[in-house]
């Protein structure tokens, strides 16, 4: 049998009953299937050129539209058994609302910001830092999309407020009630599923724009079939599953951990059944599946900050402290306040020593036939595996399994003239692109009519 190739930068995987290799030309949506004999074919690549076929991964690291990312409490009322964070009822790590306030400023006036996403901990339990924000990002006349991402236990008036604002939702939920509430109960025990349940009949309901996030672990893995269908059947839009990683308080649990296999195989039978239910299906592994890119994240490009309570500002949200591990790699500048105002200092060597930590560094990368579509996968995850030129084994098993089965799953949507699911992660982030724009044509719209009304007019009294 061969193997699967990089052909020309796009990923050419190889089907053993047509005898040929299909081709996946990501920027056109297009496929090609392929003989072996015909790869270099002079004739056959004068005619993919001409339609466009072959197009480079990009690299828009140098626009000047960014994102924050704003941790605004370390603090939250569950505890969960994996919580990366280790975050706690009794953490006293919160952001002020003037730091909030004060960030959103400056970095208004570094970049164009389109994304302003809230995390924690649980960010709505420091509610007056998220409103100011938005509060003073209408005094700025400024527009971002804003994202969060949140248990699901607010009170109503709380989601209220956000639905008002227009804000996308990522709600955890790690299915139904068995499968839930073992690794997310309230800090006193209790499971949490009905009050995280509430809230997604009810983002259903109000018609808001939102994902659930389901952490799959052994435990869990045996209930996802029901758990997608219950989401199908109440209405859910957009399902994203993803593997249990062992950090915070998750570094106990290795034997909660899925298997690159075990994950794949159920996230197969996921895809089929969001199919047959009309469900998108969003996870990290396709990111760049439609947009090919040299990097895996926007982090990694340079294009989003993250900003903590301590004041440090790193390029990974996993990165949430200057005492982490990792800090001296992904902390990349602070932003301070004093009786001379505020300020943000920027480290931009260190910024471009993580930049460098795309596809194109890793030596098990260079010739994978998924080089650009996976685009390296997660820095942190590699670095924090001891892999600073390459990638690290259990993701990369994930990546390459998950992709090589999206691309072979859409090519055969396609030959029934038939969307695909896989699509979900591409749809839910581009609303930021589509909303952003919106918004700031709204806003163009109001200020031209604003300056017109008050010009003199014929017929005016002066």
């Amino acid at each position: 049998m061969k193997s699967d190739i990089l052909f020309h930068q796009l990923p050419a995987i190889w089907l053993e009953k047509e005898d040929a290799y299909l081709i996946y030309s990501p920027r056109q949506r297009e496929f090609a299937l392929l003989r072996s004999d015909l790869l270099e074919d002079p004739m056959v690549l004068r005619k993919f050129r001409q339609r466009g076929f072959f197009h480079p991964s990009s690299d828009d690291s140098s626009e000047q539209v960014h994102s924050i990312v704003l941790v605004v409490t370390k603090r939250c009322n569950l505890q969960c058994e994996y919580c990366f964070a280790n975050s706690t009822p009794w953490a006293d790590s919160a952001m002020a609302p003037e730091m909030a306030v004060g960030i959103l400023h400056k970095m208004a006036d570094l970049f164009r910001l389109d994304r302003v996403h809230f995390i924690g901990g649980e960010p709505t339990l420091n509610l007056p830092a998220i409103q100011r924000v938005v509060d003073h990002a209408r005094e700025l006349k400024i527009h971002p999309v804003y994202y969060i991402t949140t248990n699901g236990t607010a009170p109503q008036s709380v989601i209220d407020w956000m639905i008002g604002q227009r804000f996308i939702f990522t709600v955890s939920w790690d299915g139904i009630k068995d499968a839930h509430d073992r690794h997310r109960p309230f800090a006193g025990g209790q499971g949490s599923v009905k009050n995280v349940q509430e809230t997604i009949l009810y983002l259903v309901k109000k018609n808001a724009d939102f994902r659930v996030r389901m952490t799959v672990t052994k435990s869990n893995l045996p209930y996802l079939a029901k758990s997608v269908h219950w989401c199908a059947d109440h209405g859910v839009k957009f399902v994203h599953p993803e593997p249990m990683r062992p950090d915070g308080r998750g570094a106990i649990l290795l034997d909660s951990v899925v298997s690159p296999n075990e994950f794949v195989q159920v996230f197969s039978e996921i895809v089929e059944i969001a199919e047959e239910r009309s469900l998108w299906i969003v996870n990290s592994a396709l990111s760049n599946l439609f947009e090919p890119k040299q990097y895996f994240c926007p982090s990694a490009r340079g294009r989003t900050y993250h900003f903590n309570p301590d004041g440090s500002i790193s390029l990974c949200y996993q990165v949430q402290a200057m005492h982490d591990p990792l800090s001296d790699v992904f902390t990349i500048g602070y932003y301070s306040a004093n009786n001379n105002g505020t300020g943000i200092t920027l480290d931009r060597n260190r910024a471009e020593r993580l930049r460098s930590l795309g596809s194109d560094a890793y030596r098990s990368c260079r010739e994978c036939f998924l080089r650009y579509v996976c685009s390296g996968g997660c820095p942190y995850r590699s670095l924090k595996a001891g892999r600073s030129r390459c990638t690290d084994p259990w993701t990369c098993q994930i990546r390459m399994g998950i992709l090589r089965a999206s691309i072979v799953h859409i090519y055969k949507r396609a030959l029934q003239e038939k969307g695909s699911c896989l699509e979900g992660t591409f749809r839910f982030y581009h609303k930021t692109i589509v909303e952003r724009e919106a918004r700031y044509a709204q806003a163009r719209i109001k200020s031209e009519q604003q300056n017109t009304s008050s010009r003199y007019k014929p017929g005016n009294k002066t």
